[in-house]
């Protein structure tokens, strides 16, 4: 059984297989086993070299294209909400 994603502003209790993560682009925690945790999302780039689709992440400006495709994640999590910002904040 293939646990049901977590809605956007919920919080995962912990860390889901990597098969159930959303390919729509949106921006996810993601695991990975060199880079650690990073954000990144489901990348397309049907035009690359394989593999393609891939899971791209912030670490690939530093590291290139090569090390994020070799390094791909095998769990995700939902980003965590923003901060709420107090009204003096905000001033």
């Amino acid at each position: 059984m293939t646990p049901t994603p977590p809605q956007a502003g919920e919080r995962a209790e912990a860390w889901l297989p990597i098969e159930s993560a959303p390919r729509d682009g949106s921006r996810v925690l993601l695991y990975c086993a060199w880079n650690g945790v990073v954000r990144g999302k489901w990348e397309s780039d049907k035009y690359g070299k394989p593999p393609r689709p891939y899971w791209t992440n912030d670490c690939e400006y530093t590291f290139g294209k090569l090390a994020t495709r070799k390094d791909q994640p095998t769990h995700w999590q939902p980003l965590p909400p923003p901060p709420a910002l107090d009204s003096e904040e905000s001033k």
